[in-house]
């Protein structure tokens, strides 16, 4: 199959793109430099509508107005508006060049979207997609990064993507096009320009082939990116099962590769190191841990559970709960107040075939206790022990947590219902009949669930409760 001609191939694909609006023009980004320049001129020889946009950090002095003034004059040149934003990067501290980049693609984008542009055009090329995956294989980058670019992000398009620079400069002499040359381009102390300059020099003269063999791999990488991305958002819904307040709950679930939870988490840890290590805490044994960017991950048998580490953001109510012991009075039927706006209520039955049908009707899960002595609901403290049902032997408290991954910023605020010195519940994960005989009634049923403060009223005055 014949390759289509420069100009073809960059009309094909942004025809494509334009489905029928003609009329409609281009945002360019364009900084006078070789390759926005040639797209420029290649737009108009095609008769594709553009505009100009050019953003002038001064960071060059002289250079920097001399890029402006070339910018307007070929806007000028070629009939077609010109947009310039001055921004003073010198005091910027960080990495300047990223911060620079995010200044440009939001002024690009407000201007897409105050003038109606189809998209914003830029004019990366096949060398620089080469560059990019070369560079993200020497720093260690993930899948994603050494996919490289995409022919479209959003409303940003790269209709020069797979064309070679040489193939642009050939362009370029035959028209005999101008252009203005950044003189940092030379500057060795930016990366791209060491793999520019020192690098793809060496890796030409031994392998001439070298692009054009890690573009297909990018390509195929990307595609495999691109998948993954639709996977993960599709099995979201069956992973991700709580998160709230600073806690996570990932189910691991057998038949999900475990790429697809890393992509997942990608934006909640982008360290590749951090990531690689998430991988191996997925694919190995259970009660594991490791601490990633703002979270703790813990590992159990079934799933993967995520807190910040920020544990005063999570929950502002954990300090009361804390603090919080509240006494049941025998035969006052009624409701308290916990925390978080939970209540504990409780109910007691006069005999045997009210409680059945209670359980039975109602369908709810209570928590029995005898009546013997008053009970508490206070937090659970260390040394703790819960009679298991059916064993008649005792569990710490801590291990049942561990048992139910229970994350730590969450185990502060856990509480138990207890009777004496029995405990009877670890609330919400563990409850059983106090040991005692069938026939004792009445006995008292409990029940931590989350009602109104006007409901919470009306049940603690209502007697028939």
């Amino acid at each position: 199959m014949l390759r289509l001609p420069l100009v073809d191939r960059v009309v094909e694909q942004l025809k494509a793109t334009m489905n029928g609006s003609d009329d409609s023009a281009w945002l360019l980004a364009a900084s006078g430099g070789r390759d926005s320049t040639m797209l420029a001129h290649l737009l108009r020889q095609a008769k594709i509508p553009c505009a100009l946009a050019h953003m002038n950090y001064g960071l060059r002095g002289e250079e920097s107005v001399r890029d402006e003034r070339f910018v307007r004059d070929l806007a000028l040149h070629l009939g077609v508006p010109v947009y310039v934003e001055c921004v003073d990067a010198a005091p910027m501290i960080g990495n300047r060049q990223a911060i620079c980049r995010k200044l440009r693609y939001n002024w690009l984008h407000k201007l897409c979207l105050e003038h109606s542009f189809i998209g914003i055009l830029t004019a990366h090329h096949a060398g620089d997609q080469a560059e990019t995956v070369l560079m993200a294989l020497l720093k260690g980058r993930g899948l994603r990064a050494r996919a490289g670019m995409d022919f479209t992000v959003g409303r940003v398009y790269r209709p020069l993507l797979t064309t070679s620079s040489e193939e642009i400069e050939e362009w370029v002499t035959d028209n005999e096009i101008e252009y203005m040359v950044d003189s940092s381009n030379r500057s060795l102390r930016y990366d791209r320009n060491y793999v520019r300059h020192v690098l793809t020099p060496l890796l030409n003269a031994r392998f001439p082939n070298w692009q054009l063999h890690l573009l297909e791999r990018s390509s195929v990488w990307r595609s495999y990116s691109n998948k993954l991305e639709q996977s993960a958002l599709v099995e979201s819904h069956r992973i991700i099962v709580e998160d709230a307040h600073g806690l996570m709950r990932w189910n691991i679930i057998d038949s999900i590769p475990t790429d697809i939870y890393l992509e997942m988490a990608r934006k909640l840890i982008p360290n590749r190191n951090s990531l690689l290590r998430l991988g191996d805490l997925l694919e190995g044994a259970p009660n594991r841990q490791l601490t990633a960017g703002d979270w703790m991950i813990s590992r159990t048998s079934h799933a993967l559970i995520w807190e910040r580490l920020d544990v005063s953001a999570c929950d502002s109510n954990v300090q009361d709960t804390l603090q919080s012991r509240f006494p049941i009075e025998l035969n006052n039927p009624g409701v308290y107040a916990l925390s978080s706006n939970q209540q504990l209520l409780y109910r007691v039955w006069t005999n045997a075939l009210e409680r059945s049908n209670s359980i039975v009707e109602g369908g709810e899960s209570w928590i029995e206790a005898s009546m013997h002595l008053p009970c508490i609901v206070r937090c659970w403290q260390a040394g703790d022990r819960i009679r298991m049902a059916g064993s008649g032997g005792r569990k710490k408290v801590s291990d049942l947590l561990n048992e139910c991954a229970v994350p730590p910023v969450r185990r502060r605020s856990i509480l138990v219902l207890v009777q004496g010195n029995e405990i009877l519940s670890v609330l919400g994960y563990r409850s059983f009949s106090f040991v005692g005989s069938p026939e004792e009634y009445p006995r008292q049923a409990f029940r931590l669930c989350s009602v109104s403060d006007k409901d919470a009223s009306l049940m603690a005055n209502n007697p028939s409760y």
